[in-house]
């Protein structure tokens, strides 16, 4: 609820918010809110977020509610908290060419070391290391959403069989508990889509604090760590 307070009262220029669940039914919020609605990934009981990938590959696959190929789609987590509009951000993108938050492994060379361990294509495409939010034309978001469950799965399933693979990725990249970020990176490499890194789009709650008077706060904040104690 609060993620659709923020929009609403975040003054967004020509936008829609629309809530993604995985259920086997809608939920009493769904008679309120704009609500898509899809049965769980039965991976979720291993891993939860592949949830996120699934939900929006069947999105897709609707035939009520799948967004224009032309849209431009803002990709968030439900802690996510709008502050300001997105235009500035949306204008930005076209087919092929996205954008995402640096993500906290944006300077790593160890994501590029894994992405050639189990790339299907692109094996010699960049990977351009961002988390959510993600900013993407529909037609490339439709293109990604299958590939980013399937190297979600994928990295998953290694750092957890293979103690090779878990010795050389795990302790650098937390891989077990960010297994959908490089999902993301890597579907977006298969398919040549370049994402442009930002650093302006979210203040998380463990980063540097944000003078109140700032000219240029950031579209949102992401509180994802501040319910983990120290």
């Amino acid at each position: 609820l609060s993620n659709a307070f923020a929009f609403l009262n975040s003054s967004q220029t020509e936008a829609s918010w629309m809530r993604l669940l995985t259920c086997e039914t809608p939920d009493d919020l769904a008679k309120s809110y704009p609500t898509f609605t899809a049965p769980r990934s039965s991976y979720s009981k291993r891993y939860g977020p592949i949830n996120k990938p699934d939900v929006i590959e069947k999105w897709f696959a609707s035939e009520c509610d799948a967004p224009h190929p032309d849209d431009n789609i803002v990709v968030i987590d439900p802690d996510n908290f709008l502050m300001r509009d997105m235009k500035k951000w949306t204008d930005q993108v076209s087919r092929k060419n996205a954008l995402g938050q640096a993500a906290y492994y944006v300077n790593s060379p160890k994501v590029k070391e894994m992405w050639k361990e189990v790339c299907l294509e692109g094996c010699d495409n960049e990977v351009d290391r961002v988390g959510v939010p993600y900013v993407v034309k529909a037609a490339d978001l439709k293109e990604i959403a299958p590939l980013w469950r399937y190297y979600t799965v994928k990295v998953k399933e290694l750092v957890q069989t293979d103690e090779s693979f878990k010795d050389r990725f795990e302790k650098y990249l937390n891989v077990m508990w960010a297994a959908e970020m490089f999902g993301y990176n890597y579907a977006c490499a298969h398919l040549g889509i370049k994402t442009k890194v930002m650093h302006d789009m979210q203040a998380r709650d463990v980063d540097p604090a944000i003078p109140l008077d700032s000219p240029e706060p950031p579209a949102m904040i992401h509180m994802g760590r501040a319910w983990f104690s120290k």
